[in-house]
């Protein structure tokens, strides 16, 4: 059996020979047909006389596809196989050079076209700078007898790759970004805005026109085949079908919400309409870019599959020649470091947070995550319209924040290397904020804040009140030097001063809290707030035990904790009354169950409102109280009588 492989590849071998100096191939005129479609711009080749005259190949000299790929939205789920397509990466050294004929000077990607034809199989695409090789169309049968070759480095199936999002509600923006701790503020403070730096978004395309761009979408690339049964592949179709690749630009550089505001995103299409796309047209869209990249660049790739050392290696290249990639972590909560492109090393990968700095549920984690970012409920810019919004989640929607972020330090050191870069985000990233990581690094990125610009002060306060006695805490202000000064005013014609100070209201009512911060160069600012006191309405029973707290929207706490307690049974009584505005209900569960007990809803109010009560008689057993916000955030109190 060895013998018969060596005599094959020997046959090969003197066959290559034959062919490359032009001889009697069955492929026809090979060379010059490679070429001819190639420059071909993605147009399929019908016939050996390939006509390239008005053609242009400025958007792609050399490496556009041969032949249009599958439509996207019918192909299979993500990591499965593409029937007979194999991607294949060639060796440094060429074949010509194995056999002593170098001097023949045969690009070695037109070597691969020989090689293959000579089993029988076609060349779909060939990569020049993200790798050297291509995608080729082959029996399964002869897989191995083309990895053996001396040519070949490697051969790998070409898969499904798909976008890493799933869509939500409830957004939250860009304010994570600009502080180490919660609670949030509202504000999003910087002072650097990506301008003159380039985001390349390989995805599903962008909505040009989106007035969140204002003008800023630069030409890119589509990779992706449509029109009639899917046939022909326009260059220049770089539009968003799907809406993901619009909402990932959007929140790299969009205007609203956007954390690079005045930097040029390029559309990289390697999605379809249907939100996938293969590891070849993936590969196509970096090989692309690689040689028609502006400088400083930043790309983020929020999409990923299977595993595939021909995207790894592709990923490298770009990272090698000088692009800053940033890396979606994966939506599988599973180890990204089983995922590609999430396991390049050089690239810097991100895992998505929620508002409540956890680690999403859904991202994945381990030794690849570099830094985490907000990437739960992301509001963004949408496709169906010029101001459309969409909310989002996933890393997906983590990875662009950081692209963004990687655009700010670019914009303040243009020729920053990809490593400096993420070094600079590492940096800035606050870390031991997140809960759940799962052995991965506990960072959260932090917007890079540019280092030669003295920033006023950025004042922010808290007041917390027992009935007319009030405590205020200024110490969450901010500046990029020093704060020397904290001055309040209580709105009733007292000050005080310090970053946290009390004091005591002579009557009810709504007061006017002002915080005046000054930094050590003498720049102030100030912040102000209604604080409105009121009397405390009486207990609704007086064997009840009050429970006040905080609760956010769509959330919920249970009382006295999740675990429950034990009653004997009688007269549960309990009374909630909620904050302005809201609507929060009230509800009594019982553990039901021997072997496999549940919490059921044995009682509940759910009033339009804010007030509920449950009056119930219940039996011996297991209980716990729940509030639940069906609409509204804000303070809570919970009077409860158990027997």
């Amino acid at each position: 059996m060895v013998k018969r492989r060596w005599s094959l590849l020997c046959i090969l071998f003197i066959s290559f020979v034959v062919t490359a100096c032009g001889g009697g191939s069955s492929a026809g005129n090979g060379s010059s047909n490679i070429e001819a479609d190639t420059a071909n711009n993605g147009q399929q080749s019908t016939n050996d006389q390939v006509s390239v005259s008005g053609q242009t190949n400025n958007d792609d000299p050399g490496n556009t596809p041969e032949t249009p790929l599958d439509p996207t939205i019918d192909w299979p789920a993500a990591g499965e196989v593409i029937p007979d397509q194999y991607i294949v990466t060639l060796q440094k050294l060429d074949l010509l050079e194995l056999l002593g004929l170098g001097f023949l000077d045969i690009p070695l990607v037109d070597q691969l076209l020989s090689v293959v034809t000579e089993l029988g199989g076609t060349v779909l695409q060939t990569f020049n700078n993200a790798l050297s090789g291509g995608v080729v169309e082959i029996a399964p049968e002869l897989v191995d007898l083309l990895a053996a070759n001396p040519l070949v480095a490697s051969v790998e199936p070409n898969r499904v790759m798909a976008i890493r999002a799933s869509q939500s509600s409830a957004p939250w923006g860009l304010d994570r970004l600009d502080q180490a701790d919660l609670p949030l503020d509202s504000f999003y403070d910087y002072d650097l805005s990506g301008q003159g730096v380039h985001i390349y978004v390989l995805d599903t395309g962008i909505r040009s026109t989106h007035q969140d761009f204002g003008g800023r979408v630069g030409t890119g690339r589509n990779f992706i085949s449509t029109g009639f049964l899917f046939t022909s592949l326009d260059p220049t179709d770089t539009e968003d079908c799907h809406g993901h690749g619009t909402h990932v630009a959007g929140s790299a550089a969009g205007q609203q919400w956007g954390v690079a505001k005045s930097a040029t995103v390029y559309p990289v299409r390697v999605m379809g309409c249907g939100g996938s796309g293969s590891t070849s047209g993936v590969i196509a869209g970096i090989d692309w870019m690689i040689a028609n990249h502006q400088k400083p660049a930043v790309a983020n790739l929020s999409i990923g599959g299977w595993s595939s050392d021909a995207l790894d290696n592709a990923v490298q290249s770009a990272i090698d020649a000088g692009i800053t990639m940033v890396l979606a972590a994966g939506n599988n909560s599973a180890d990204a470091c089983n995922e590609s492109p999430s396991r390049v090393a050089d690239g810097i990968t991100v895992g998505a947070s929620t508002i409540d700095d956890s680690r999403a549920s859904f991202s994945n984690r381990g030794a690849c995550v570099d830094l985490f970012a907000p990437g739960a409920n992301i509001r963004s810019a949408g496709y169906r319209s010029d101001t459309a919004t969409a909310d989002m989640s996933g890393t997906s929607m983590a990875a662009p924040h950081a692209a963004g972020a990687a655009a700010l330090v670019l914009e303040e050191d243009p020729g920053a290397s990809p490593a400096q870069v993420a070094d600079r985000l590492l940096a800035a990233a606050v870390s031991n904020r997140l809960s759940n990581i799962s052995s991965s690094p506990n960072k959260l990125l932090q917007a890079p804040q540019n280092s030669g610009i003295d920033r006023a002060p950025t004042p922010r306060l808290t007041v917390n009140c027992d009935d007319m006695a009030c405590s205020f805490d200024g110490s969450a202000s901010s500046d990029n030097s020093a704060i020397t000064s904290y001055q309040w005013e209580f709105g009733d014609g007292a000050t005080g001063s310090g970053a946290q100070t009390s004091h005591s209201y002579a009557a009810y009512g709504d007061y006017q809290v002002r915080l005046t911060v000054t930094d050590d160069a003498g720049q102030s600012a100030s912040a102000t707030e209604t604080l409105s006191l009121s009397a405390e309405p009486p207990s609704p029973c007086e064997e009840c035990e009050k429970t006040s707290g905080q609760l956010s929207a769509g959330g919920r706490i249970y009382l006295p904790s999740s675990n429950g307690f034990y009653s004997d049974g009688g007269q549960f009584r309990g009374f909630l009354r909620g904050a302005d505005g809201t609507d929060y209900d009230l509800y009594l569960e019982k553990l039901v169950g021997f072997l496999f007990a549940s919490w059921t809803v044995v009682a509940s109010s759910e009033l339009p409102e804010s007030e509920e009560a449950i009056d119930y008689q219940g039996n011996f057993g297991t209980y716990r109280w729940r509030v639940q916000s069906a609409s509204g955030s804000g303070e809570y109190d919970v009077y409860i009588d158990n027997p």
